[in-house]
């Protein structure tokens, strides 16, 4: 690789971390706390338990669609894993599956059995309805995460789900590691097998026959980690028998791999239970709260390297280091001092998060439906109601809005129907009367 193209990697990669720690990592430490109450069991005890057995891992790519038919004939004879949304994508009942994402959740209609492997900054609806075991895998990205989960040997995953997947299969020992469903690129404007997929900036790059096709900045890194993580495993055969796509390892075709029948473990059992202890929370916070070295070294200086960069190219006058990095940690401590009070419904989905500043409502609140989605959003500054406040029904059709100010309405407050048909409208004044608009005079 040149100079050049060596810098810009490296500029994405910045990007991206900053990115995912734009809220200094507070919606991790969320979600940490909420996946850790889980019953989960450590899959880092698990090395080398499925060694030399082959593992297929499956992306929900659109050339799924060519030879995902062909899974059916592995079953017996390797590890199936399901790289996220492959969970779905897939015809045939996974081994495995994998999740890795913090904002967008795994959701599943099928397969609810399948054991999955997660990060505990993974979104917790993606552990709806999941009666497999739950094998927990540590983050290499967020250093307070291991800790906190008393697991820190660190586990790399990469960049995407994918690469997750490929190091869970090298960890566990499985030889060799086949792709299928990895197209890294788009194919007639899908990103996946089964579904359109988000709209999201795309950027341009070749095929392994050549061909410009549009990707994500974020795939071209995974493909890159993928040739990285290989040459660091000399003792895996690395295999792709995705039928398009981003150019990775040596190609094969599905079809042609002769494996023989086997009786894949099932050792997910055998892992010790872990869970999140309250004694670490509350380390955790007398560190914050006293500024300890702990926190220095776990949150404040790799948070710092991530926005460092910013922050030299924004600061117009001469940047001095020691002063921006003073403000910077004095700014992610009282944001992790705030107090984040959850509150959940009987069969342990999420019903509240609230957030307090020395025991007053100070942040925002937010209210789920049991079926995951979300009822409602406001915001509070020093116990009263400031900002905008939104209502949501159960199929997630905004049913109310209004902005407050200092605990008092302001402004135009609606209220819609449950299709989304807006129903009236109150107009606050300043003189503390108000209009009020129904119907047709909407």
């Amino acid at each position: 690789m040149e100079w050049n193209e060596i810098l810009k990697a490296k500029e994405l990669a910045d990007e991206l971390r900053l990115v995912d720690v734009a809220d200094f990592g507070i919606g991790i430490v969320a979600h940490v706390r909420r996946n850790g109450r889980r019953k989960l069991r450590s899959l880092l005890s698990l090395k080398g338990a499925m060694k030399d057995v082959p593992a297929i891992v499956v992306g929900a790519g659109p050339s799924l669609r060519d030879n995902g038919s062909l899974l059916e004939k592995f079953q017996n004879k390797a590890l199936l894993i399901a790289a996220g949304t492959a969970l779905e994508a897939m015809e045939t009942r996974p081994s495995l599956a994998v999740a890795v994402d913090r904002h967008v959740p795994l959701r599943r209609t099928k397969y609810f059995d399948v054991p999955l492997c997660l990060q505990g900054r993974v979104h917790p609806e993606s552990l709806r309805g999941v009666t497999g075991e739950l094998l927990y895998l540590s983050d290499s990205h967020f250093p307070v995460e291991p800790w906190l989960m008393e697991q820190e040997a660190l586990f790399d995953t990469g960049w995407t789900v994918g690469n997750g997947a490929v190091a869970i299969a090298a960890f566990l020992g499985c030889n060799p590691i086949v792709l299928i469903g990895m197209d890294f690129c788009y194919r007639d404007g899908r990103k996946y097998a089964h579904k359109e997929g988000e709209k999201i900036p795309l950027v341009e790059a070749r095929n392994r026959e050549g061909n410009v096709v549009s990707t994500q900045r974020d795939w071209l890194l995974a493909a890159q980690w993928m040739e990285e993580f290989a040459a660091k495993h000399p003792e895996i055969s690395f295999l792709n028998a995705t039928t398009s796509g981003l150019p990775i390892f040596s190609p094969v075709a599905l079809d042609s791999l002769q494996w023989p029948q086997r009786s894949i473990p099932t050792p997910w059992a055998d892992a010790p239970r872990i869970s999140l202890r309250e004694e670490k929370l509350a380390e955790w916070r007398h560190s914050l709260e006293q500024g300890e070295r702990l926190v220095k070294e776990l949150l404040l200086d790799p948070l710092w390297q991530i926005w460092k960069p910013l922050f030299e190219r924004q600061t117009e006058i001469p940047f001095d280091e020691e002063v921006q990095k003073s403000l910077f940690f004095e700014q992610v401590i009282a944001e992790h001092l705030m107090d984040v009070r959850e509150a959940f419904y009987p069969d342990g989905s999420l019903r509240t998060v609230e957030m307090y500043r020395d025991d007053v409502r100070d942040g925002e609140t937010i209210l789920f439906w049991p079926n995951g989605q979300r009822k409602r959003r406001l915001s509070f500054v020093q116990g009263k109601r400031h900002g905008l406040d939104e209502m949501w029904n159960e199929a997630g059709v905004l049913v109310d809005r209004g902005m407050y100010e200092e605990g008092s309405p302001v402004g135009v407050h609606q209220r819609f129907r449950d299709e989304g048909t807006l129903i009236e409208e109150i107009e606050y004044l300043e003189n503390g009367q108000w209009n009020f608009r129904y119907g047709e005079n909407v």
